[in-house]
This record gives structure tokens, C-alpha cells and sequence, in this order.
């Protein structure tokens, strides 16, 4: 893989889909609260905007907030139906705050699927990367470790989580 990386870079490839780009240690080495590294040797802020409940014309005010006080990572879900705005938000004030999108975290969730795991996984990640307005997401997770409609001690749940995360591992 050349040049810098970050758990994103999603592309189609003859159908399938390609999570090809880590953020690097020097992208982080000033922000707020520092950064931590990964595992992989890579590096995620270790402040960031949650923006569960922040919906509509909330959100543009509050990432112009965060990037002013430096934070670089934000953190969405499926459920939090903010997505749009959100990319909006960032597609518009990164440029303001002389930032692009490199150098922010994003992260997006969504639940498992009951009736075709890996196929739901495949379209919720290109979903969101339409939504957040980029090409790469830098980390996608398992929002909750059950189908957003069943039972805690549905027998499937583990079933339906790991297929998903078999699914998000090929994304990679």
C-alpha cells in the first residue's frame, strides 16, 4: 500500500468493496487530547464530538465548535439519522478551519442485519460514505451486539454479529 493509511479508503473493486487508508501518526500529533496508537500502529484522536442527539441545525454549529477547540474526531451512527448533516457540516467547515477531510477521524455504527448480514454490511458502509460526503471512513462499528429487532437471547445474534464482522474485515 503506498503513501499514508487510514481504516477507510472504501472503493469499489470488481464489485467488491476495498478499506485501504490509515491515518498516520503525524496527522494526529497536535490535536486536542492527544492521540492514541492502534494496534495496527496507527493513531486515533482520543477526544472527539459524539453527535447522538445532535440533529438538523444542531449539527453545523456544534462541528464548528468541536474544530475550533481542535478536536479532529467525530463519531455517528445509523441510528443517530444525522449522517447528511453531518457531511454537510464537514464538507463545508473543514476548508474554513484550513483542515481536509485527512485530517479528521470519522467513525460510523450501524446494528446487524437479520436477513443477509454481509450484504446489509456492504450497503450501510456505501450508504454512510454517501451520507459523511467522503470516500474512506476511517472506523466502522458493530453498534450493538444484536439485530436492532430481536430478543437479548435471540440464538442468531452471535451468528448475525459475526457475519457482519467478517464482512467489515473484507472491507478493509
Amino acid at each position: 500500500m503506498d503513501g499514508p493509511a487510514s481504516i477507510g479508503k472504501v472503493m469499489a473493486d470488481n464489485q467488491k468493496l476495498i478499506v485501504c487508508h490509515w491515518k498516520m501518526a503525524s496527522t494526529f500529533h497536535a490535536v486536542r487530547g492527544g492521540a492514541a496508537k492502534l494496534n495496527t500502529g496507527f493513531y486515533i484522536p482520543l477526544v472527539g464530538l459524539g453527535t447522538y442527539k445532535v440533529t438538523g441545525d444542531q449539527v453545523k454549529p456544534a462541528v464548528d465548535a468541536a474544530l475550533g477547540c481542535g478536536y479532529r474526531m467525530f463519531d455517528t451512527a445509523k441510528y443517530y439519522v444525522n449522517e447528511p448533516e453531518l457531511g454537510a457540516a464537514l464538507a463545508e467547515l473543514l476548508p474554513q478551519h484550513g483542515l481536509s477531510r485527512s485530517d479528521i477521524f470519522l467513525t460510523t455504527k450501524f446494528f446487524p442485519d437479520r436477513d443477509d448480514p454481509a450484504a446489509a454490511a456492504r450497503h450501510l458502509v456505501k450508504e454512510s460514505l454517501e451520507n459523511l460526503r467522503t470516500d474512506y471512513l476511517d472506523m466502522v462499528l458493530i453498534h450493538y451486539p444484536k439485530v436492532s429487532s430481536s430478543d437479548e437471547q435471540d440464538e442468531k445474534n452471535p451468528l448475525h454479529r459475526k457475519l457482519t464482522y467478517i464482512e467489515l474485515e473484507k472491507m478493509k
